[in-house]
């Protein structure tokens, strides 16, 4: 028994800070150190080690993991030293180092293991230029991207792309509701949220996938004319995120998912994706009355700041419309965007000129006179998008094509000439 206390004492060689104090008291005043030694219990190496202590400044208790990886660090260290070589998506992934090394080395251990194993290496192992960095963005600039939420439109729910701007500096929030993300959405859902602020920005940066351009992996950026032309009308410079790194657009990635549970829960009601427009930015402004989420001070002073430093809106709005020229066919349609659109008969096999708005198609003819404007389709059917009332004269002068007509699944049964009986 009395060499298990010992032992107990000699391996107690770590005792509280507390403990610490009282040997030192005790040895300073005049007490042997056998004495405390006795009196707290403690082996006589402790004592001694405290007594020639010098430095009691505290110190982190650094610990080396115990790992089943550890027998087989070297061999998985060379696979992925190899890894350096090949190209980023052929290399190993956690799970395939798992796999590996139990079909090969029948390792037993989980596959947390691993993934805690690989994670210090990867710690250990960074350049110094990596990891992310603090960004303080000056007055005037804006973040810009695209979500997906739902909505009742007209009283059909539905999914709505939401554009979302902030601006960086004050966190002001703003969203409106397009039909789609392409260009002309884009450049029509900026000018609505512009002319609500009264103000544009400096700087738009935006996603790589936001429609309106790409960015690619040697740096360079193409846009689309349509946007280039709207950045040249408001004075705005453009710059995009690296399209494969998503943390770079995390500020206005939180922005969309806080809006998407803060403006859009429960589901919006609205007539029109304008009017759900209208309504999102109402309460856009509401959500100025909070405080910055670290510089504690409300929103709507920031966004003061923020809009001194934008430019002033130019007197005429820009025209969201991308213009092209199409051949009429001989049944009188378009294609646009892989959808048909029906001019009239009467110009077949005639060129036109095709304005193409974010929700309507503007058709005019060759002296730019208008011919017909319809709703643009982003529907999957790709049925042929027409007026029924510019179908008319064609069926008047050739009325035994009416039961093959696009129009005669919109009549009643009741007004079909088919139904009536002959005299």
């Amino acid at each position: 028994m009395l060499f298990v206390a010992m032992f107990r004492k000699e391996r107690n060689l770590t005792v509280p800070v507390s403990v610490q104090k009282d040997i030192r008291t005790r040895l300073a005043q005049g007490q042997s150190q056998r004495r405390v030694a006795r009196e707290l219990d403690l082996s006589r190496n402790t004592v001694a080690k405290y007594v020639a202590r010098e430095d009691f400044s505290p110190a982190p208790k650094i610990t080396k993991p115990r790992s089943k990886m550890e027998p087989s660090a070297q061999l998985v260290t060379s696979w992925l030293v190899q890894d350096e070589k090949m190209p980023p998506k052929q290399r190993h992934t956690i799970q395939r180092v798992w796999e590996r090394l139990v079909e090969e080395e029948g390792f037993t251990g989980s596959y947390h293991s691993v993934m805690r194993w690989m994670h210090r290496y990867r710690v250990e192992r960074r350049h110094p230029g990596q990891g992310f960095s603090e960004l303080v963005w000056q007055a005037g600039q804006m973040h810009v991207d695209y979500g997906q939420a739902r909505a009742v439109i007209n009283g059909i729910e539905q999914v709505v792309y939401v554009l979302v701007a902030t601006l960086l500096y004050s966190n002001a929030r703003f969203a409106v509701a397009s039909p789609a993300q392409n260009a002309e959405c884009v450049c029509a859902g900026l000018r609505m949220i512009f002319e609500h602020i009264g103000q544009v920005p400096t700087r738009c940066v935006f996603d790589n996938a936001s429609g309106i351009g790409a960015k690619h992996r040697d740096g360079t950026v193409t846009m689309t004319r349509l946007f280039e032309a709207f950045a040249t009308h408001y004075g705005i410079k453009v710059a995009f995120t690296n399209p494969y790194s998503g943390h770079e657009k995390g500020h206005v990635g939180n922005a969309v998912g806080f809006l998407r549970r803060n403006l859009m829960v429960p589901l919006p009601r609205a007539q029109s994706l304008g009017q759900l427009s209208a309504l999102l930015l109402s309460r856009c402004d509401k959500l100025l009355e909070r405080n910055h989420y670290r510089k504690n001070i409300p929103i709507g002073e920031l966004f003061e700041d923020d809009k001194a430093a934008c430019s002033h809106l130019p007197r005429i709005g820009f025209d969201a419309c991308s213009w092209q020229r199409r051949t009429v066919d001989k049944v009188g349609n378009i294609q646009v965007d892989n959808h048909t659109y029906l001019v009239g008969s009467q110009h077949a096999l005639t060129q036109v000129h095709v304005g193409i708005h974010a929700q309507s198609i503007e058709i005019l003819n060759q002296s730019g006179q208008r011919i017909i404007e319809h709703s643009r389709s982003y529907s999957t059917d790709h049925a042929t998008v027409f007026d029924p009332l510019s179908v008319l004269p064609n069926l008047i002068r050739r009325p035994g094509s009416y039961p093959q007509s696009i129009t005669t699944p919109l009549t009643p049964a009741s007004l079909s000439p088919l139904s009536r009986p002959c005299r």
